[in-house]
């Protein structure tokens, strides 16, 4: 009887040991994020300056293209009025053609970069908002399970806070994690964004804590 209750006694502080030190890898986690959004708010205070850059290239463009088209039209009523020959037509009117369909191509390519910033931009706006609600809901489920463990409430009340935890956690990992995913995350398939990665493994280990806390309670 005595070996018996010794030998629960020691897997109960296996099990405890092992729940402390997935909590504290969470933590760490949970502080690496924290981490990673201040580099990603920094990229994206970058990605507004660059915005602005672009914006006053356009301006210029803008600028320039009005001033040339000026030019033509009042180069062409000067001039079509003395021009006699087909050669000297040629001479004058598609030199200044072609330029216009430069600065129209140059145009079109700032316009083109523009809509990929905006892209990029949107999906940045989009990553930080996910990850602050993912910490936010991965904080109150562990401060749950923090309670659980300090409480000596009724067993049936305890099992089913866990159980809401873990229902709640896998719920979590299903609305933030991609479809294409499989259950173990492979990296080695293409390209995985820092902040779906850091999500899923912060839920992965919420998960995990909650089964090993269920465990020390059977």
């Amino acid at each position: 009887m005595w070996n018996t209750l010794k030998e629960r006694y020691l897997l109960e502080s296996d099990e405890k040991a092992a729940l402390e030190s997935e909590m504290e890898t969470l933590q760490k986690n949970l502080t690496r994020v924290t981490n990673e959004k201040v580099v990603a708010l920094m990229e994206l205070a970058q990605l507004k300056q660059e915005y602005n850059l672009l914006q006053e290239k356009l301006n210029e463009d803008k600028l320039v293209i009005d001033k040339e088209e000026k030019n033509m039209i009042h180069d062409k009523d000067g001039r079509l009025k003395s021009l006699l020959k087909k050669t000297y037509f040629s001479e004058c009117f598609y030199p200044q053609q072609d330029y216009a369909q430069n600065i129209s191509k140059n145009s079109s390519s700032a316009t083109t970069d523009f809509a990929k910033m905006k892209v990029e931009y949107i999906s940045h706006m989009e990553s930080l908002k996910s990850m602050e609600h993912l910490a936010s809901t991965v904080r109150r489920l562990r401060l749950s399970l923090i309670k659980v463990k300090k409480s000596v409430s009724v067993l049936n009340t305890v099992s089913d806070i866990i159980e809401n935890v873990e229902t709640e956690a896998k719920l979590l990992k299903m609305a933030c994690v991609p479809v294409s995913w499989s259950d173990e995350l492979d990296t080695g398939e293409g390209k995985v964004d820092a902040v779906s990665a850091a999500g899923f493994e912060m839920v992965e280990l919420l998960i995990l804590a909650t089964q090993l806390l269920k465990s020390s309670m059977s």
